[in-house]
């Protein structure tokens, strides 16, 4: 089953990893298990992790995914849905871990039900 296509070179993700996909309560599992997949192959492949994942995150966007950076270093970064709004259905979370002296990693996760925004958050 083929993930992706690439363009000049460059890999791109397969539009039914598209966010309207996600609402589907019996798709996402499977979608998030493949996504997480593709995307891992992609980031060790890479020569340089940190642009790819950058670019990943791109793609993700492109296909619908709200995707703000949460936290981020030399090593890893982590993207979210925006946690100052309302879920609308779920938020996809993913994370990039690239240290050295360590295999490359990606985990998506998608999270239902997150309830409403905390009223903490100033906006």
């Amino acid at each position: 089953m083929k993930h992706d296509k690439l363009v000049g070179e460059v890999a791109v993700l397969d539009p039914r990893f598209n966010a309207t996909a996600f609402s589907s309560a019996a798709a996402v599992d499977a979608l998030t298990q493949e996504l997480e997949t593709l995307l891992q192959a992609r980031l060790r492949a890479a020569v340089q992790p940190e642009p790819e994942a950058s670019a990943i995150i791109e793609e993700l966007r492109q296909l619908g995914h709200d995707l703000w950076s949460f936290d981020a270093s030399d090593e890893m970064q982590s993207w979210c849905g925006d946690w100052t709004a309302p879920a609308n259905g779920g938020r996809l979370f993913v994370d990039f871990t690239y240290r050295e002296e360590a295999p490359r990693e990606v985990r998506v996760t998608f999270k239902r039900d997150l309830g409403p925004p905390s009223s903490d958050v100033v906006t």
